[in-house]
């Protein structure tokens, strides 16, 4: 019926002008429908490599999935109702590639998000509106490099900084997106 709050991600609140508490987060319980109807989100039973929030939504990434609460609940994996899909139900994609990924971390971007996996590289996007909805929400491939999962990626203003590291070298990216149906613009900035 719910999440077990004690292996989800927990919350760090500021409890006064000095003072903080961290624990367990409590999630909602699923309200309505079954394992069919609202079935839980696919991070279920996988380790959760990254969280973030992004247009009222807490999100999460795990494997191959981006999963997002519902918007303004952002602690709800579950839809409201078993009958309809609605703007504000959770989101959970997978971003389907024909290699093995793994996402590891993710940063926004005016197009949307992006999201770094140690192979390959992929933009979440609404392209008819700014808001990422259930039946709107898409994933794309934007690039194809060997990213040293360890290092996170940054975002450094228009454009995103990254490190690819193999085993006979290592080398410094920026990726900037340009629209949502272009590809990116990649330079080697260790080149420079």
């Amino acid at each position: 019926p719910g999440l077990d709050n004690t292996t989800m991600p927990h919350i760090l609140l500021n409890t006064g002008p000095t003072t903080f508490t961290f624990g367990p987060n409590t999630y909602n319980a699923r309200l309505a429908g079954d394992d069919v109807t609202s079935p839980i989100p696919s991070f279920i039973g996988n380790a959760i490599t990254a969280t973030f929030f992004y247009n009222n939504r807490f999100g999460v990434l795990s494997e191959d999935n981006i999963i997002f609460g519902t918007a303004n609940d952002p602690y709800n994996f579950f839809v409201k109702s078993a009958l309809t899909l609605i703007d504000s139900d959770p989101i959970d994609l997978n971003v389907s590639s024909i290699r093995p990924v793994k996402l590891f971390s993710v940063l926004p971007s005016p197009q949307g998000l992006t999201l770094f996996g140690g192979r390959e590289q992929f933009q979440v996007f609404s392209p008819d509106t700014s808001t990422l909805t259930p039946s709107n929400a898409v994933i794309r491939s934007i690039s194809n490099y060997e990213l040293d999962d360890s290092i996170a990626p940054r975002d450094v203003g228009t454009s995103s900084i990254f490190v690819s590291k193999v085993a006979s070298y290592t080398k410094v990216f920026s990726l900037q997106l340009r629209g949502v149906e272009e590809n990116p613009i990649v330079v080697d900035v260790s080149q420079q």
